[in-house]
């Protein structure tokens, strides 16, 4: 773990999925401040969660609507939030998301095939970077994926 400049990490993940943002039409709405401070993190483990969450994101929004991601620093955190504009989640069905194995029932199991794993992944990198990670979905409104990470001490730089 390192100090690491979160301003790129989920601009880089996009470019990677600029294809698909484009093959469904989507818009991209992206709040990235520059000069946000450094977090404490291991760089290629934070890419890799973002890779699930804004792939996750894009896959569950129709095509034609939108996605977001907001960066924000937050009381000794910057707040990550990305948001889509697909279907919502049954609120019951959305602390089950982060276990690494769920048997959901049929038709909820296609629309979210691969989902569970991957966001179990998030969590525990998350948890590896004491931070914090949920999820808030509204029906007819989408789901907004959070992401709190620590920011980097000054004091840490010094020791």
């Amino acid at each position: 773990m390192g100090p690491v400049s979160i301003e790129n990490v989920p601009s880089d993940v996009l470019m990677n999925q600029i294809l698909l943002i484009d093959e469904k039409g989507l818009l991209l709405e992206k709040e990235i401040p520059n000069g946000l401070p450094l977090v404490k993190a291991d760089k290629e483990k934070l890419k890799e969660m973002f890779v699930y969450l804004i792939h996750n994101a894009i896959n569950l929004t129709p095509k034609g609507s939108s996605i977001g991601i907001d960066v924000s620093d937050e009381n000794g955190y910057l707040h990550v939030t990305i948001t889509d504009t697909g279907e919502s989640m049954d609120k019951s069905l959305i602390p089950r998301l982060f276990y690494k194995m769920y048997q959901a029932d049929e038709s909820i199991a296609r629309m979210f095939q691969g989902f569970e794993s991957s966001l179990y992944i998030c969590k525990d990198t998350v948890a590896a970077h004491n931070g914090n990670i949920w999820i808030e979905s509204q029906r007819g409104l989408g789901s907004s994926f959070h992401v709190k990470i620590p920011k980097w001490e000054e004091m840490e730089t010094i020791n």
